[in-house]
């Protein structure tokens, strides 16, 4: 699969359904539940792919997680296992500094637009990413 080179974030504001494959099909669609039909969705932005496959080559893990992905299909290891693992490593992970000033600089004016004390929590991109052991790190959030 080729990655598009684009920004590591796009604002919702000009998001379309075209960039499906640059911020994934849920920004798309929330961005253009916002953008075509004016239905009231918070302000944001799209992490794109590109921001994605940085944050993997930064972390180099596209080979333990083509493995573990592996393991699994050929049956050597459980779905909870396979699971865990893919989320160990995620959350052993850093985020690359050029991404890291990205998503600070995105951030910046949605935080203008919100009251103060309003914080920003990033949505999984499907729901098995998250679960009530795993919370998001405190990190992560950006108050």
């Amino acid at each position: 699969m080729v990655i598009p080179q684009t920004e590591y974030v796009i604002p919702y504001d000009i998001v379309t359904s075209d960039l499906d494959d640059v911020v994934g099909g849920k920004n798309a669609h929330i961005a253009e539940i916002r953008n075509r039909l004016g239905i009231a969705v918070p302000e944001g932005f799209a992490i794109t792919t590109r921001a994605y496959q940085c944050f993997l080559d930064h972390n180099q893990l596209q080979a333990p997680l083509s493995e573990i992905l592996s393991d699994w299909q050929a049956g050597r290891i459980a779905l909870d296992a396979a699971s865990a693992k893919l989320l160990d490593r995620f959350a052993a992970s850093t985020l690359p500094p050029p991404l890291t000033r990205a998503i600070k600089r995105a951030l910046k004016p949605l935080q203008q637009k919100m009251a103060a004390g309003t914080c920003f929590w990033p949505c999984a991109a499907a729901p098995w990413e998250r679960t009530a052991s795993t919370p998001l790190p405190a990190s992560t959030a950006a108050c």
